[in-house]
């Protein structure tokens, strides 16, 4: 599936993920249920790859536009 993006929409979606990773952090630290935390974990992972990828296609964008 692609997405097409603007490069407004693009920093739009890379701060959003940023603020998640943020968020995410101390709520791993504070939970006490491993299954939870682990879940947690998981999930930061896929933000962080999804974040990522956003920066690539910026970098990417812009490269083009210039």
């Amino acid at each position: 599936m692609t997405i097409d993006l603007s490069p407004k929409e693009l920093a739009v979606l890379a701060n959003l993920l940023e603020q998640e990773l943020a968020d995410l952090n101390p709520e791993i630290h504070h939970t006490w249920v491993r299954d939870y935390r682990d879940d947690l974990k998981d999930y930061r992972t896929t933000v962080r790859e999804l974040h990522q990828r956003l920066l690539q296609s910026q970098a990417g964008a812009a490269q083009s536009a210039a």
